[in-house]
């Protein structure tokens, strides 16, 4: 998807994402598309600070259910819910990173979450079997290792 982005919108070269209109990677009929929202564990601005409107899981499901992935890699876990959802609309299998306390390296820290419960949504939605979960770092992973 990120090649197919950066080609359609030659970005090789460019550090930044342009904005992109979201009817312009999509073919398919949006009103007519069944998508389940899962809220448990929800941590997305959206959902806990008014002022920030914007739904950033209704467009990567609407981009997931056309572009049908066999897998999707999820950075940053959290509770779990992106995963979650991803697996109720998809027959996609996720891999999903997310760091232990103890793996941080960044100056500010926004929270963490122990190994239990990290990905907690998708766990107790009984999704783990289509779930690959790291406990790394991104800045030190390799993924060429994982795709």
């Amino acid at each position: 998807m990120v090649l197919y982005i950066k080609e359609k919108y030659n970005l090789r070269s460019m550090k930044i994402l342009p904005e992109i209109n979201l009817n312009e990677l999509l073919t398919i009929d949006r009103e007519n598309i069944d998508l389940k929202k899962i809220s448990d564990e929800i941590n997305l601005p959206s959902e806990f600070r008014p002022k920030f409107r914007h739904d950033d899981l209704m467009p990567l499901l609407l981009l997931l259910k056309e572009k049908n992935p066999h897998m999707v890699l999820d950075l940053g876990t959290g509770r779990g819910n992106t995963v979650a959802n991803i697996c109720a609309n998809t027959n996609a299998c996720v891999i999903t990173v997310n760091a232990l306390p103890q793996q941080i390296s960044g100056k500010k820290t926004t929270f963490t979450l122990s190994e239990d419960e990290v990905g907690k949504a998708y766990k107790k939605l009984g999704y783990s079997h289509r779930v690959t979960q790291i406990f790394e770092n991104t800045l030190r992973i390799d993924l060429r290792y994982i795709l």
